[in-house]
């Protein structure tokens, strides 16, 4: 990380972020704004000897994100399946991974106050850099291998955590299928203090959701494998789900993607509607009834996830997994203030300058300026020949944006609000 980090900078030069013909006409404003981002990315060949890259695979549950680990520390990482769909099964967790064709990625971030292009190579113009650093790479280029548990925590930086113990005699679980539709960013959200709790205001926490169907009733392990589910009043009736995760359970962000199929198993003995109830969930009852929702679970630390197979789901299942996507015709109309679903391949990324704070901002406040990164897209769609470009706004909290967003990327935009500008242009936010 460190060496890549410096190797970055090295080769970090402002002017070949600007065309020259146009870096001459920018006023400083925007000049500074066309060099505050840049990425560049190092592949192995370019070290000598070439490197190796070899940890043990963590899902983070302080950031949310999957990490390699070793003795000397964790290094972020963005792992993709085949066709470049992101990773979905978790058991990849906790295994030993070596592969040697990888792309160490650094992002630059530069706030500086150049007055004109003449003073580019001046350095003492830059006020503040920062890089992040994160590898990516994948699946079939890899090689993983499962790692014992008593050598796990030898073979990486961090101290073991304690495993919950667990009663002698069969292991009992019990668990519920459910398919995922739609998935809200990871970041830090306000929820209410349940009656009795400490009456200072909690800060906000790292959190995300999930919403789905449950796929029939709540099932026990039975040896090796999974009984029968529970039946259910109406089985036929779409049981919608909203899954809260927070703290600890942000661990499981990078795994859950729409249109999987998913077990929740939760360890210990058995517990009537634990799946129907799952303790104090914080969202009101009626907002719920009226999204349509059949119950709202907060996830609990000790559950975990697991991909199903398309040959383990029911077959009376008639549910589509496909992911939604706007019609192009919806997308490029003149309605505004709706919620928008498409592929896209990324063509450019910017900082935007700050958004002016809301007119009930304190002066000098931390919330005073909100800056925003854009992104410029062009729309796929198999009935369209032509790819229409669109611009994407994200702002706080949605920053920094994940891994991978960069120039050249193809990735599924869900539920973005389409907006309309003045001058009649289309956009995302």
């Amino acid at each position: 990380k460190d060496e890549g980090r410096c190797r970055a900078w090295a080769a970090f030069d402002p002017k070949t972020l600007l065309p020259l013909p146009e870096s001459s006409y920018l006023t400083s404003c925007q000049l500074n704004q066309r060099v505050s981002w840049s990425w560049l990315t190092l592949l192995p060949a370019t070290s000598h000897p070439a490197q190796i890259l070899i940890g043990v695979l963590a899902a983070s549950s302080h950031k949310g994100c999957l990490q390699l680990r070793d003795k000397t520390g964790s290094l972020p990482c963005l792992i993709l399946a085949k066709h470049s769909q992101p990773v979905t099964d978790s058991r990849f967790i906790g295994c030993l991974v070596r592969t040697e064709k990888f792309q160490l990625v650094i992002e630059r971030n530069v706030r500086s106050n150049f007055p004109s292009c003449k003073e580019l190579n001046m350095t003492g113009f830059i006020q503040k850099q920062q890089a992040r650093v994160y590898i990516q790479f994948f699946l079939a280029d890899a090689l993983i291998l499962p790692v014992p548990r008593p050598l796990l925590h030898s073979a990486t930086s961090l101290p073991p955590q304690a495993e919950p113990t667990l009663p002698d005699g069969p292991h009992v679980e019990q668990s519920r299928l459910f398919l995922l539709s739609h998935k809200e960013a990871l970041v830090k959200r306000n929820f209410c203090v349940p009656p009795g709790a400490n009456p200072e205001v909690p800060k906000p926490i790292l959190s995300f959701h999930v919403s789905g169907s449950w796929l029939g009733g709540t099932q026990r392990k039975e040896g090796t494998a999974w009984g029968p589910p529970e039946p259910k009043g109406e089985e036929n009736k779409d049981q919608k789900v909203l899954l809260i995760f927070r703290g600890s359970s942000v661990r499981w962000f990078e795994f859950l993607h729409p249109g999987h199929v998913y077990r929740l198993v939760a360890p210990g003995p058995p517990t009537p509607l634990l799946f129907e109830e799952g303790g104090p969930s914080c969202i009101p009852q009626r907002p719920l009834e009226l999204a349509g929702y059949a119950s709202c679970l907060t996830v609990q630390e000790a559950w975990t996830l697991e991909l199903e197979s398309d040959q383990d789901v029911p077959a009376v299942l008639d549910t589509s997994r496909a992911l939604p996507k706007t019609s192009m015709d919806d997308l490029l109309s003149g309605n505004s203030d709706c919620l928008v679903s498409f592929s896209a391949e990324i063509l450019s990324r910017s900082l935007c300058e700050p958004f002016p704070a809301p007119f009930w901002a304190k002066p000098g406040g931390t919330r005073t300026s909100r800056a925003s990164v854009k992104l410029t897209v062009a729309v796929e769609d198999a009935d369209c020949p032509c790819r229409p470009h669109l611009d994407i706004y994200i702002k706080e909290p949605h920053l920094p944006p994940p891994l991978g967003l960069l120039p050249g990327a193809r990735a599924y935009f869900g539920q973005l609000e389409k907006k309309i500008s003045r001058s009649h242009n289309i956009y995302c936010c």
